[in-house]
């Protein structure tokens, strides 16, 4: 399916995502209702999809929402808020 190199890229660029995601764990007990309203909006548009011209596939919404928390919490929250709506499955 995927050669070699690849996987090996790509699983050190996860293995590396979760060692960082493990470093900043400790901004959860930072959270207030900002955060929170920020999660169920990033669940919301995950959820939701466009789809695109002619039939060829569709856009999650979720990656405005995940821009927004990386600039306005940080980018620790915006890592941890971003593996929030990869949980679900289409």
């Amino acid at each position: 399916m995927y050669p070699r190199n690849m996987k090996i890229y790509m699983g050190l660029v996860g293995l590396t995502s979760m060692v960082l995601l493990w470093q900043s764990r400790m901004f959860i007990l930072h959270l207030d209702m900002t955060a929170l309203i920020f999660a169920g909006a990033a669940l919301v548009s995950s959820l939701v999809a466009v789809e695109m011209m002619r039939g060829q596939g569709a856009v999650s919404l979720v990656l405005p929402v995940l821009l927004t928390v990386g600039v306005v919490l940080g980018p620790a929250a915006g890592a941890w808020m971003g593996t929030l709506p990869t949980m679900n499955q289409r």
